[in-house]
């Protein structure tokens, strides 16, 4: 991101493309990003653990050590681009399960961080540390991920101890994010979804990456979830870029799944971290997909439906 950028020039940006050509109407706005990786490289405070990471542990460790995600940074872009806060999403890549940094920041920055932390499903003391951690400290979601191979059955997700993770939530009413891992979606998985967020109704479920899609489009086992109104989808960069690839208008896609699921079920991030590309052109990716929603409707995908889901518990 060049020095001189403002929220003007990203939106300008944004509007030079022929998909979005009536963005300049819509200016400015307020984002909030519900999705994004902070990391540092004060490994003495917090260690790293880059193992299985989407990058070659070397590249990882190194992409750490010299180009941080710390909040000094980040919260820079952000007011250049006009983010008024996000949610810092446990960063696996990085530290796994030992989510000190993220609560350590969402301590420090309260009004700007949210904290979604990871739980370790096959840790038979992770309920009980769950429900301790939403007790002294602040957390605002938890986070489930792990890889999945077309089967409903996915141990990290819905094995007997995960379910006992799941009732914690459930209790608690906190949201829980789901990623699935690698960068791909399966109706097993998706059916998964479906069959918790039957049993489990009070805890929000947030589809990171839209679930990731399938065969690049929404697939019936995303449709299936339409009468669930407990599972929202997180709008991510990755989706964007993916519909992008395939010549498709990420517009057009928004515009349906809002039609489709509702327009208070989606909402904006970045995956800023995870995703390497400038913060600014993910703003105006995210802005120009809004395109064919109305002002009411953009606002709440790109501001009001995160900031709301993130400080339900404040």
């Amino acid at each position: 991101m060049t020095a001189h950028l403002t929220r003007r020039t990203v939106l300008a940006a944004a509007c030079s493309l022929p998909a979005w050509p009536a963005l300049a109407a819509i200016a400015p706005l307020d984002l909030y990003d519900s999705h994004l990786h902070f990391f540092t490289n004060d490994i003495a405070h917090y260690p790293i653990d880059p193992r299985n990471a989407r990058e070659d542990e070397a590249v990882m460790r190194a992409r750490i050590m010299n180009d941080p995600g710390t909040p000094e940074k980040i919260f820079a872009w952000w007011a250049k681009v006009g983010v008024t806060g996000g949610t810092g999403v446990q960063y696996s890549g990085a530290y796994k399960t030992d989510n000190s940094y993220i609560l350590d920041l969402a301590d420090r920055y309260p009004d700007r961080i949210h904290a979604e932390i990871i739980v370790d499903a096959r840790d038979p003391a992770s309920p009980e540390r769950l429900r301790q951690l939403v007790a002294t400290r602040r957390v605002a979601a938890m986070r489930l991920t792990g890889f999945v191979d077309g089967s409903e059955t996915i141990p990290w997700l819905n094995s007997a101890p995960a379910l006992d993770i799941w009732a914690v939530a459930d209790e608690l009413a906190l949201p829980v994010g789901i990623t699935f891992l690698p960068p791909r979606g399966t109706r097993g998985a998706l059916t998964a979804v479906r069959r918790l967020a039957e049993r489990f109704r009070r805890c929000p479920i947030l589809l990171e990456h839209f679930g990731r899609l399938v065969d690049g489009d929404l697939s019936d086992a995303h449709l299936a979830l339409r009468d669930h109104p407990n599972v929202h989808f997180k709008w991510t960069t990755n989706v964007i870029d993916e519909i992008k690839a395939n010549g498709r208008s990420t517009s057009a896609f928004l515009r349906d799944a809002a039609d489709r699921f509702g327009v208070e079920r989606l909402m904006w991030g970045s995956d800023c971290g995870n995703t390497l590309r400038p913060y600014a052109d993910m703003a105006a990716d995210a802005i120009g997909s809004t395109h064919d929603l109305t002002a009411r409707e953009r606002g709440r995908v790109l501001h009001d439906n995160g900031l709301a889901m993130f400080t339900r518990g404040a």
